[in-house]
């Protein structure tokens, strides 16, 4: 365990309920203390002998750690949630996913403004052929819904912005590995969203995330400055920001640290509100974050100030394609010949294209 963690799991609020409470009270805690979410990919031949009428909800909802909901209206399908980390996507898997849509959901996907992937139509019966095909082409939805780490976001121009202040690609990817299908953060007391970028326009909104590494160089050093707390749904909020720099290659560690100080108190999984369950202005009040952070790096705690966002400049490209336009922006490439384009929170990277370079 790092110093980080041992730190965050001996600095919890008081008033700490017992489990016996917890399970009392939150109906979802009841469900995941029964059967591992994660676990009921093991059961998917018989869910699938079994017919999809016959399935428990509670089942129902354990698929969700797999990136599944019901479609609406429920007529026996399923949305598929396929995270993108960071939205970077090669053309290998870009092709994998074309061809599960053409092959299971009807040709069609949707783009989230998390950088998912998301398809519909998904039968019970074809799960095991799909995920078998996402594996081989290194794609998961584990952790697409559910008590997990969603994906993790970043800038849509990442490492093709001439203004990035450096790349965080490797650190997405990295933080993508440790955290998807991990059984340690996939029992969260809800969902958590995380975003990073190197970004001077901060455009990938680390506001209103429950994590946000905003990349920053104090005196010539790459690294973050951390905000937590934000989110949108029924009670909106922005994040706090902690004050601190926090070194590029000590920044997933300091992610760990910051989720086991939330996930290892059961105050947090009384209730399913997110008032409730994240309790952030507690954690942030008590100063349990803090503690550390102010012992391992010092006055930097109280002197740090995140730079403001910078204002954008924009090119817009009109694109048409099939009798159907739509507007984005696009980011000029480090490099001559290369545009990265930019639409609804979602990176792609186009090499000497025509649409872009009209």
């Amino acid at each position: 365990m790092s110093h980080l963690s041992q730190k965050s799991s001996e600095l919890k609020p008081l008033d700490i309920p017992s489990w016996d409470l917890v399970l009392k009270r939150n109906s979802i805690e009841r469900m995941k203390q029964e059967k591992f979410p994660l676990d009921i990919i093991y059961e998917l031949p018989q869910l699938i002998a079994a017919g999809y009428e016959a399935i428990p909800e509670e089942d129902i909802v354990r698929l969700q750690w797999w990136g599944l909901y019901h479609d609406k209206p429920k007529v026996g399908t399923f949305m598929m949630r396929i995270k993108i980390a960071g939205g970077y996507l090669t053309p290998q898997k870009l092709r994998a996913i074309g061809e599960i849509a053409n092959r299971y959901g009807k040709g069609y996907g949707e783009i989230s403004t998390r950088q998912n992937i998301q398809l519909h139509w998904i039968r019970l019966d074809d799960l095991p052929a799909i995920f078998e095909h996402l594996q081989a082409n290194g794609l998961t939805t584990a952790g697409g819904c559910g008590d997990t780490v969603r994906n993790i976001t970043g800038c849509p121009v990442a490492d093709i912005d001439r203004h990035q202040l450096f790349d965080v690609q490797p650190l997405i990817q990295e933080a993508a590995r440790f955290f998807y299908g991990n059984r340690d953060y996939s029992n969260l007391p809800r969902k958590h969203k995380i975003t990073i970028a190197a970004c001077p326009f901060q455009c990938n909104a680390p506001e209103i995330h429950c994590i946000a590494l905003v990349g920053v160089i104090k005196d010539g050093r790459k690294g973050f400055a951390v905000r937590i707390g934000g989110g949108l749904s029924s009670t909106p909020r922005i994040s706090r920001d902690m004050g601190v720099f926090v070194p590029y290659e000590e920044a997933l560690e300091v992610l760990r640290a910051i989720i086991d100080c939330w996930k290892e108190n059961p105050r947090y999984r009384l209730s399913r509100s997110r008032q409730g369950s994240s309790s952030w202005w507690t954690i942030t009040a008590q100063r349990s974050i803090g503690g550390w952070w102010r012992s391992d790096w010092g006055a930097s705690w109280k002197t740090f100030k995140r730079p403001k966002p910078s204002a954008r400049p924009t090119i817009w490209v009109f694109i048409r394609k099939s009798n159907r336009a739509c507007f984005t922006s696009a980011s000029p490439c480090p490099s001559d010949g290369c545009q990265g384009i930019r639409c609804s929170g979602w990176r792609t990277s186009q090499r000497k294209s025509a649409a872009t370079s009209a």
